[in-house]
């Protein structure tokens, strides 16, 4: 090859490489936005995953809400829960009892309160220093004439206990208090969840 043709050919390849070079400046921007508009698309998904995951936090929490409501719920149902069924109460006078409205004659020498009726726990877990409470008031509720517990102890979920008890009025108060006669009996069942 002679040094002509081997000039030619060194010309025609520096302007080969010349047009590539100049090819690549000319589309390294076009090159550089499409990498930048995947960059784009990239960040946009990016976005709308966080977005995502702060709608998924948010319904997690919003469950977890409802999960915490749901427990306390489910707890309330299966805490002790005590219901007195029917409570009564005669009185007794002299000659005998008198059923009927829990009143007492003033004439009484010994008068005393019967009570009796059934507790239920209607809960599942167990009703801890179980009692009832009993208060006598007046008609007008002015004036307590009586204020008893009776005890009942431990009474499991889903079961019952009687009572059956005469109360009497001398150890709780004179039995003077009682001339009045007319009164009214309220029965409030009491208990504790633990031991």
């Amino acid at each position: 090859m002679n040094e002509e043709t081997r000039g030619n050919v060194i010309g025609v390849m520096v302007i080969v490489l010349l047009a590539c070079f100049i090819g690549i400046i000319v589309s390294y921007p076009n090159i550089i936005k499409g990498k930048d508009n995947i960059i784009g698309e990239r960040d946009s998904t990016v976005a709308n995953l966080n977005n995502q995951v702060l709608s998924k936090d948010s319904e997690i929490s919003s469950l977890e809400s409802h999960n915490s409501y749901l427990q306390t719920q489910l707890d309330s149902l299966k805490a002790p829960r005590l219901r007195m069924s029917d409570p009564n109460t005669t009185r007794t006078i002299i000659g005998g009892t008198n059923y009927g409205a829990p009143a007492l004659g003033w004439c009484n020498e010994n008068p005393f309160l019967h009570v009796w009726g059934l507790v239920f726990n209607v809960g599942k877990l167990p009703a801890y220093n179980s009692k009832v409470h009993v208060v006598a008031k007046s008609d007008d509720g002015n004036t307590t004439f009586l204020d008893y517990y009776i005890t009942l102890g431990k009474i499991d979920g889903g079961y019952l206990t009687e009572i059956d008890i005469e109360i009497d009025r001398r150890i709780h108060g004179e039995p003077g208090e009682w001339m009045d006669g007319i009164f009214h009996v309220t029965f409030t069942p009491e208990w504790s969840v633990s031991p």
